[in-house]
């Protein structure tokens, strides 16, 4: 159980940082889809058939085979173990190959700088150019007070690359 929860973070983190923003909930989907496709189609038809080697009473009703009556618990035992570290190994193994394998898509180039200009960027709401078509602000007054904000980071548009 142990290694369930040690290979089950690592390889949603892995997806996480893979796939785009954009694509990440449908990446996650998916990978809940194989996952539940892989795990819950063959998983109970081959723990059925380890559970059918190590029956050593079978149930017979009018000639016709039935349910198992009694197990061999050692031979159990050790098929559910090794069955469960053969699959977590091998898991094991395609995450730390799947980890060698991958290649981390080239870095963005830089943002072009902004261009220098005399009066340097706005800094201000009421510095900003006017779009077309629109009234000028007359409200200098404004400027200075309380109500002016600084433009930084991702609001100021004549810095920030689009």
């Amino acid at each position: 159980m142990m290694l369930t929860f040690i290979i089950s973070l690592p390889a949603l983190s892995g997806t996480l940082r893979c796939v785009p923003d954009s694509h990440r909930s449908f990446a996650l989907g998916l990978q809940w889809i194989v996952i539940r496709l892989l795990g819950t189609i063959p998983g109970p038809i081959l723990f059925g058939s380890l559970f059918d080697n190590t029956c050593t009473l079978w149930q017979n009703t009018c000639g016709r085979g039935g349910a198992c009556r009694s197990y061999d618990n050692f031979y159990m035992s050790r098929y559910m173990m090794g069955t469960s570290i053969l699959f977590k190994f091998l898991s094991t193994i395609l995450f730390f190959l799947a980890w060698w394998l991958y290649v981390a898509p080239p870095s963005p180039p830089p943002p072009d700088p902004p261009p220098n200009t005399a009066t340097g960027p706005p800094t201000t709401i009421s510095d900003t150019p006017a779009p077309p078509n629109t009234p000028p602000n007359n409200h200098h007054h404004h400027k200075s007070s309380k109500y002016s904000r600084e433009l930084k980071g991702i609001d100021n548009v004549a810095v920030d690359p689009i």
